[in-house]
């Protein structure tokens, strides 16, 4: 794919929409979010962290 042109702004090199590699901490914010009263209707889910690696690829 020609540079500029990649979709949902990957780059040539494969950097994601986040521009930056991931940490820990990243994932453990999504734990301490579900953990929290704010998630309570969320069940029964899988939530990605993967800089939307996943939207990409499919």
């Amino acid at each position: 794919m020609p540079c500029g042109s990649a979709p949902f702004g990957i780059s040539e090199h494969g950097i994601p929409l986040t521009r930056k590699p991931g940490k820990p901490e990243d994932a453990a914010s999504l734990l301490l979010y579900l953990a929290s009263d704010e998630a309570l209707h969320i069940t029964g889910t899988e939530v990605f962290v993967d800089g939307a690696e996943t939207l990409i690829k499919g």
